[in-house]
Order: C-alpha cells, then structure tokens, then sequence
C-alpha cells in the first residue's frame, strides 16, 4: 500500500509538468541557458566541477538532465525534465524525513502537500538550478540523517551525515542555512548523560568526513576559480568606508524581506497565490506564471484575480497550512 501510493504520488508529479517540459523552450532564461551550456560540455567530455563562473555552486543539478540528454540529445525539454526528477528527490527525501521522525502514517500524509503542490512549486520544476530544488532534496535528506543518528547513533550514520554535508556545501551555498541546524544539534549531543565518549567519536567523524565531502569544491575552485560574480555576494550590510554595520540599511533590508517572505514567499507556497499589497496599487491575489507563457492575453504581474475561484483556493490552502502546523504537535517521533 506505502509503495502504491508513492508510485501514484511521483506519477501525478510527472503528470502534472509534462506541459511545462514541453514548452521548455518558451520559458527558457539566462539560468537555464548556463544551465544547457554545461549540459552539453558535460556531454562533449568536458567536465566542470561548478556551474561557469558560478563557484558558489557545484555541477551535480545538470546531472540530473544528463541521462535524458544522452539518450535523446541537449534540447530545452530534455534539460528542464532535470527539474521533474530534482521534485521527485524532494518528494522522496521529505517522505524519508517524515517517516524517520513520525513514522509511517506521517510520511503518507506528507505526500499530499508534496504532490499536490501550487503553482509556484510547479514552476519552480521547470528550473534546474534557479529552483534550488536540489539543495532543498539534500536539506531534507540530511536532517533525516541527523535524526537517525540522534536516535539511534552509529559510526556509519555520522561518516554518511558528514560525507553529506560537505558535499551540500559542495552542492550549494544555501546548505549553509541547513548547516545552521545540525552543527548545534551534533554538538549538542555531545554533553548529553550517557556514553559521551562514543558521541564525541562520532561527532569527531561527522567534522571529519564533511572535510571529505566538501573536496569538489576545493577542487572546482583550483582547476575553475573564474567568479563572474565578483563582489555581488559581499555583504552591503557593511559600510565599506567605515567598515561597521549600516544599522538603517539593515532595518530596511529586514522590513523589505519580511515583506516579501510574509506576503509572496508563504502564501505562494501554500495557495498558489501572492497577496499584492501597494499603498497606491491594486489589492488582493495575484498568480504566477503568467498565461501569455502559453499563448493566453498578456497580463502584468501586479494583475490581482478576486475571483470565487482564487479566494477560495487562498482560502482552503491557507487553512490547510494552519491545520498541518498544529497536526505536528500531536506526531509521535
């Protein structure tokens, strides 16, 4: 039964983007078109360790187009079919986080948000790296780990979560906001009552083998270190002539984020809608992608829709998010 229901999950995901794999080529951007690039130089024998001039990303998202590349050729629809199995790795490692800390029936529920999911996660498939659906597969993936190894220890778990880990950080920068949560937690663990001496081994392995995983970078960054970026990560929360924080820029930067994450980031997630919010603009919902993507009537991003339909939709997906976070207080890990 567990089984069926995850083949039928994965099967109405692929289901659900072959439209957006077949219009490849309409939505394809600067992303995907490095992306592609490096597709095809893997496919001409050329191996990178990262993205061109991007060594804040590993190479391994442009693997996960590279068997349908080889067998059908680099086209727009092979490389974003990458993105479909980058949502299945989501929906596996999610599924293998769930059942790890709740068990069986937690991990079945977790496939209704996963493959039932809005709009905005279904365009994010249609990315390879600009969706960062990889990172957040290994995100998942890892703090599945960390929970078996805090249940249940093992030399072989720590060398897996640190060899992980390291290879995240290889993977993608943003692992760093993973990282954030298990390092505390390994660390933790250490001054706990009981053997301390076997978990301060294992948490010795888990520093150990990250070093081991965290090798392709240091080797894309030996044999590649062109970053086209240059300083447009460098903070600018900094000022540079005085060398201290910019407390206004910081205040401001914060309020805009909040903005964003409260009013686009959760309720898209959630609703397949952003809440527009503008003291001169329009109010209310509005939708990505637009439907001129597919031949439909142009229409701005700011364009709200108030129809039945979408308060509706905001409406069940809102309460829906509300009702699983309090479901979490009554799982058993």
């Amino acid at each position: 039964m567990t089984a069926a229901l995850v083949v039928a999950s994965f099967a109405w995901i692929v289901i659900l983007r072959v439209p957006l794999v077949l219009n490849a080529g309409v939505h394809l951007d600067s992303d995907l078109a490095v992306d592609g690039l490096t597709l095809l130089d893997v496919l001409q024998g050329q191996w990178r360790w990262h993205f061109p001039g991007t060594p804040h990303m590993g190479i391994l998202p442009v693997l996960l187009s590279l068997p349908q590349a080889a067998f059908l050729g680099a086209t727009p629809e092979t490389l974003v079919s990458g993105g479909v199995v980058a949502t299945m790795l989501v929906v596996l490692a999610t599924f293998s986080l769930a059942w790890q800390i709740g068990g069986r029936s937690m991990a079945l529920w977790s496939l209704t948000p996963l493959t039932f999911a809005s709009t905005g996660l279904i365009w994010l498939s249609g990315r390879i790296t600009g969706g960062h659906l990889l990172t957040a597969a290994w995100h998942a993936a890892a703090f599945a780990l960390l929970a078996r190894l805090l249940t249940r220890g093992g030399f072989g778990c720590a060398a897996a979560l640190g060899v992980w880990c390291g290879l995240g950080l290889y993977l993608d920068r943003l692992y760093l906001f993973s990282l954030l949560g298990i390092v505390p937690a390994v660390l933790v663990r250490v001054v706990e009552p009981g053997n301390w001496k076997r978990r301060a081994a294992e948490t010795l392995l888990v520093g150990l083998t990250f070093l081991l995983g965290y090798i392709p970078h240091l080797l894309g960054n030996h044999f590649d270190p062109h970053d086209a970026y240059g300083s447009q990560f460098d903070t600018i929360l900094v000022d540079p002539s005085t060398r201290r924080i910019d407390w206004d820029i910081t205040r401001t930067l914060a309020l805009d984020h909040t903005h964003i994450l409260t009013l686009e980031c959760l309720p898209r997630l959630f609703t397949g809608h952003r809440v527009v919010w503008g003291r001169d603009g329009p109010v209310g919902l509005a939708s990505d992608p637009s439907r001129a993507l597919f031949g439909g009537r142009p229409e701005r991003r700011d364009r709200v829709d108030n129809s039945p339909v979408a308060l509706s939709a905001f409406g069940l997906g809102l309460a829906c998010a509300v009702l699983a976070v309090f479901g979490l207080r009554g799982s058993t890990p």
